[in-house]
């Protein structure tokens, strides 16, 4: 059982990618909602952004780190490096004007969507 957070990881992305295409209440509509994969030239290696929202001017872009774990796993850190990963994909389009970061996790992901299933109630 130790090992099911990096089994899900990958399928909890996906539903958060799927789940993100349903939110109407965005900063903007996004164009495309995918994964990113490039090099980092600061930490001198490949990295990887979990999901990536950008509109349709290319000028806004959402980043989000998708995490199936407990709260009490999560550290301070994973903000930095939303924060630096923001600062890598700003940095390869000149004319993005806004970078937001957002981070999902499995307990705020499936308290909302509870929360809207019982709305429907």
């Amino acid at each position: 059982m130790a090992d099911l957070p990096n089994f899900l990881g990958p399928v909890f992305e996906k539903a958060c990618r799927e789940w993100t295409w349903r939110q109407d209440d965005l900063p903007f509509d996004p164009q495309e909602i995918s994964s990113w994969w490039g090099y980092n030239p600061t930490l001198k290696r490949q990295d990887d952004v979990d999901l990536v929202a950008v509109s349709y001017d290319k000028k806004e872009a959402i980043i989000v780190e998708c995490k199936w774990c407990k709260a009490e796993k999560l550290s301070p850190q994973i903000l930095d490096t939303l924060r630096s990963r923001a600062a890598l994909l700003s940095s390869n389009s000149a004319s993005r004007k806004s970078t937001s970061i957002s981070l999902l996790k499995r307990a705020a992901f499936l308290l909302k969507n509870w929360l809207k299933a019982k709305e429907l109630d």
